[in-house]
């Protein structure tokens, strides 16, 4: 399901998303009060859980 207003888009998870994905996930400013950085793999393999 996509959920769409003229500023914003929410949509699932999709493989595609793996790159601006881990850039944010290995940013650290960004995962400060989450999980801490994650490498492009632990991105992959967290994208891959959401998407299943």
């Amino acid at each position: 399901m996509t959920l769409e207003t003229s500023r914003l888009i929410l949509r699932p998870f999709r493989n595609e998303d793996i790159d601006p994905l881990a850039e944010l996930m290995a940013n650290p400013d960004f995962m400060r009060f989450s999980l801490g950085v994650f490498s492009r793999e632990q991105t992959a393999s967290f994208l891959e859980k959401l998407i299943d």
